[in-house]
């Protein structure tokens, strides 16, 4: 669990927010990721 990894980490986690978002609109907003990040694109 990625919120666990933090927490041992040292890290607080003071607010968190789950959402969800499909995949159209993960695909919006990534666009701009495309050829930035090696594993995206």
């Amino acid at each position: 669990d990625i919120v666990n990894d933090i927490q041992k980490a040292g890290f607080t986690i003071s607010a968190i927010q789950r959402f969800h978002v499909d995949p159209v609109n993960a695909e919006e907003f990534l666009e701009i990721y495309k050829g930035v990040l090696s594993d995206y694109g």
